[in-house]
């Protein structure tokens, strides 16, 4: 086959055919943030905020009294700790030239509006990616200067744990209470079996805790899928409230309780954490907010920024399987 000669086509014809250039930027990205969709939310008014928990003496099948008997002493009572966690400053900072803001970009918005989007967006899962870590909190100061940060949900949890060998728990700032000063120690891994979430289940029923959800990353999502136990696969619940669970989720019927069974992309692989949601708060200091930052140039510039804390209300209340592979 052969082309006319002098015939012109769209190779030659470079400098009069307009571009077509599509006016949506396509955007993908990860930005589920499981956890905080579920925990509860309160407000806290300071830079350490604090809370007491309790507990109940152990049951005594012993306890019986003489009729009559004269009362001398007093039963020994179980004194409150004093947990706390430092609030951590999550902040943005989107700008963008005079230039560039005077453009009509792509997108049919300005190019500041865009940034300013998009960090509010960065900002929900960069505290995603913090409640869902081992992290230990830091109080902070001044000399260094040291950043203030609140602890992850893995910093927290110490009495229904399963750790692979050598694995150790976080430590409090204080002998039983006060806030998390120290990560828990990787142990040697191994897979995460039914037995292992049977096990973590029975100590957290059994310390008085009712865990609903496992939350687990994409890895250990797989693994859990395949458990005897699972029920129900892809439960929907869509109602919205402290109690419920928010997304789409495998049910597994545990001989303590249904888990919904709900992937969080921001963990670590090896961790499983088995959470009462009714019993973790984000608690807030600033919400999010833009500021208007002053020019130092031909430029524009915003401060994107949330302040608050990770409230864990009793850690007895929640499970962790760790070292997983």
């Amino acid at each position: 086959m052969a082309l006319p000669t002098n015939l012109v086509t769209r190779y030659q014809a470079t400098r009069v055919v307009p571009e077509d250039l599509s006016d949506v930027i396509e955007l993908v990205a990860q930005e589920d943030t499981p956890y905080t969709a579920n925990i509860g939310t309160d407000k806290c008014t300071q830079t350490f905020h604090e809370w007491n928990t309790d507990t109940l003496r152990a049951a005594n099948d012993t306890n019986a009294a003489i009729e009559g008997d004269d009362v001398t002493t007093i039963d020994t009572l179980n004194l409150t700790s004093r947990m706390g966690d430092y609030t951590q400053i999550h902040r943005k900072l989107p700008g963008v030239s005079g230039t560039i803001q005077a453009i009509n970009v792509v997108g049919g918005s300005k190019q500041l509006a865009r940034e300013i989007m998009k960090a509010g967006r960065e900002l929900k899962l960069d505290r995603e990616a913090r409640l869902v870590s081992v992290k230990p909190a830091v109080a902070g100061n001044d000399t260094g200067p040291t950043a203030r940060q609140m602890a992850g949900f893995g910093a927290w949890i110490r009495t229904n744990v399963s750790r692979g060998a050598t694995g150790a728990n976080p430590t409090l700032s204080g002998s039983t209470e006060g806030f998390p000063n120290g990560a828990p120690t990787d142990g040697t891994q191994r897979a995460f079996t039914e037995a292992l979430l049977k096990t973590v289940m029975q100590l957290c029923y059994t310390a008085g805790g009712k865990p609903t959800i496992l939350l687990v990353p994409p890895a250990q999502k797989v693994a859990a899928s395949a458990f005897p136990g699972l029920v129900v696969n892809r439960y929907q619940i869509d109602s919205v409230g402290p109690a419920k669970i928010i997304g789409t989720a495998d049910v597994y019927l545990s001989d303590f309780g249904r888990l919904a069974i709900v992937p969080d992309p921001f963990m670590r692989s090896r961790d499983a954490w088995l959470v009462d949601p009714t019993m973790a708060q984000l608690m807030t200091l600033r919400p999010t907010q833009t500021i208007d930052l002053a020019q130092s140039g031909d430029n524009e510039k915003r401060l994107m920024l949330w302040e608050g804390t990770h409230k864990i209300n009793n850690e007895k209340a929640h499970g962790a399987i760790a070292d997983l592979t």
